[in-house]
């Protein structure tokens, strides 16, 4: 997923996966790359003189990433094509074979991710 943001007069990229991987660019330029398993939460970071939070809630029942500069909303939602993916999938009352294969995906990952930080601290 991704999705491009004006704040005054620099360009934010923010790629999420399916997967976990976050990562935030400013006018191109990588600034923050991280792995989330968690299903909510939020980041903040500067841009010059602005403050700017994103707050994701990525639960089907919650579904909501916001945009925030200086503690004011800037933009309301995010990823807006994923949200009607989520309220098509609410509305038909059946979880996609790809939904159930994604959840299978990150639970390896999170898994694999926590051998190999195990195995490094040998």
């Amino acid at each position: 997923m991704k999705s491009s943001v004006l704040v005054g007069k620099r360009n934010i990229d923010l790629k999420f996966s399916y997967f976990g991987l976050e990562r935030y660019y400013v006018d191109g330029k990588l600034i923050d790359k991280r792995w989330n398993f968690k299903a909510s939460g939020n980041r903040e970071f500067l841009v010059d003189s602005d403050i700017v939070r994103v707050d994701i809630n990525m639960l089907p029942s919650k579904y909501s990433c916001k945009l925030y500069v200086n503690n004011e909303l800037h933009i309301e939602d995010l990823f807006p094509e994923l949200r009607k993916k989520i309220e098509r999938i609410k509305s038909d009352g059946v979880t996609p074979h790809w939904f159930k294969s994604l959840v299978i995906m990150l639970i390896i990952a999170a898994i694999l991710l926590t051998i190999i930080s195990y195995l490094r601290d040998l």
